[in-house]
């Protein structure tokens, strides 16, 4: 696809998809009893490897929790989106060091050109799509009640996801997702 030769494309999306299947599966074996409303890959705009991230009801809660220990005072939805908050980010994280060869092999990041870092967005993207086919994520209700999306971010700020979010969940899922995450 695009500008990596087909091989390297197919190698570095099953690698993905293999990544996070793993983590997710980990995850949910490891937390049974949760929840879970989002299940993502996190990345930069320069196409850095992808890292996991999820969150769940439960872990919401904790969250929330543990800021109003420390006398700060949030909403659920102030957080609800946050990969970043989620005490699932980077959960898993270790199944995508395979990755690491793949993604290195091609550069410096901030060297690549941004077709390559496109091309390695899309891979992640399609990685996503592939596990929601094989039912991954649920089916029917179950999948309308997870959201799945590649978030890039720089720093703090999220730069991209609601595109994405759109090819990789059906509409009843985004619901609420779009104002808070956009």
């Amino acid at each position: 696809m695009g500008v990596l030769p087909s091989d390297d494309y197919e190698r570095i999306r099953s690698a993905i998809r293999d990544a996070a299947r793993s983590a997710w599966r980990d995850l949910r074996a490891a937390r049974p009893d949760e929840t879970f409303y989002y299940f993502g890959l996190a990345t930069t705009p320069q196409s850095h490897r992808p890292a996991p991230t999820a969150s769940s009801r439960e872990g919401l809660d904790r969250t929330i929790a543990g800021y109003r220990e420390q006398l700060v005072e949030l909403l659920h939805d102030e957080v609800r989106w946050s990969d970043l908050e989620s005490p699932y980010a980077l959960y898993g994280d270790a199944h995508f060091h395979a990755v690491d060869g793949l993604f290195d092999a091609l550069g410096d990041p901030f060297d690549r050109a941004e077709d390559v870092n496109a091309t390695l967005r899309e891979a992640m993207v399609e990685a996503l799509q592939e596990l929601d086919a094989e039912g991954f994520f649920g089916e029917g209700a179950a999948r309308d009640a997870v959201v799945v999306d590649v978030t890039v971010r720089d720093g703090a700020t999220t730069l991209a996801g609601l595109a994405s979010a759109g090819r990789l969940n059906p509409a009843a899922a985004l619901q609420g997702y779009g104002r808070a995450a956009g």
